[in-house]
């Protein structure tokens, strides 16, 4: 144990004494050791400071603009590997891109020539058209000349005969419309009125038999006017009415055959038989 305490001893002083030895020739007042002084930090000067700095800008650009070009050259593989691919498959086959474009060239070309036909066919008709429109506009306008209203009052009473009361009706009422002579105005109301009369319009009726009546006393429906209205009162369920009128108009000394129809009428409205008995 002893000799191990021995040994420990002596590895642990071997360095302390070779310290104090290299330090035991130093005196105060000697001159520095020249090897001390590599270990000695001396601050660098301002211009040394500021070309450093200069230096690490530079290197700063530098970084960043090798930054990006790796940048640009990521972009560069990204985009242009693909147009490379079709111009190695262009180069390839050029025959097949040539006939397309061929092709394509043809198809528009019959387009061409369709249009082309197209617009011909239309200037055709055009002028065509315009020939006709000149030969038109060239031609005299025949205008029928209004239809007479002796014409109109013949068909309205032809309608009548017919049994056609709807158009008789439109007939009349249309002559009436156009400025019809005085002489041929009562005969037209009394057309009215009568096909008023066949269609049962018995108010309507009334109210233009009594036009006639007023309006054209000289006229020759004035007479026949008056018996209608009695029979249309009659017919009306007004027998009051149909014996005032049917009894006057028997005081004007009417025709044989028209004083017949009235005396027959004035028996029908007091309620009598055509035998005579009540």
């Amino acid at each position: 144990m002893k000799k191990i305490f021995y040994l420990g001893c002596l590895v642990t002083g071997i360095p302390l004494w070779i310290g104090c030895a290299g330090n035991a020739s130093r005196f105060p007042g000697d001159p520095p050791d020249p090897s001390s002084a590599m270990h000695a930090w001396v601050p660098p000067s301002e211009e040394r400071l500021e070309a450093r700095r200069q230096r690490q800008r530079v290197l700063d650009r530098l970084t960043a603009q090798v930054g990006q070009a790796r940048q640009n050259q990521n972009w560069l593989d990204e985009h242009v590997a693909p147009l490379a691919d079709v111009a190695r498959l262009v180069q390839a086959r050029p025959e097949v891109l040539e006939s397309k474009l061929t092709e394509e060239v043809a198809s528009e070309e019959k387009r061409q020539e369709k249009l082309e036909r197209e617009v011909d066919l239309l200037r055709a008709t055009s002028r065509l058209y315009e020939q006709k429109l000149r030969k038109i506009a060239l031609r005299p306008v025949r205008r029928r000349p209004p239809p007479k209203v002796e014409d109109i009052w013949a068909r309205a009473v032809r309608y009548f005969r017919d049994g056609e009361y709807h158009r008789s009706l439109k007939t009349f009422a249309s002559a009436l419309k156009n400025n019809p002579p005085g002489s041929l105005k009562d005969d037209l109301v009394f057309g009215l009125a009568a096909s008023h009369f066949r269609l049962g319009h018995y108010d309507r009726a009334a109210e233009l038999l009594n036009e006639v009546i007023a309006g054209y006393p000289q006229g020759n429906k004035w007479l026949v006017s008056q018996v209608l209205l009695g029979y249309t009162h009659y017919l009306n369920g007004e027998r009051s009415r149909a014996l005032f009128v049917l009894t006057r108009v028997r005081e004007h000394q009417p025709p044989q055959a028209l004083g017949q129809i009235i005396d027959d009428l004035i028996r029908k409205a007091r309620g009598e038989d055509l035998h005579g008995t009540s």
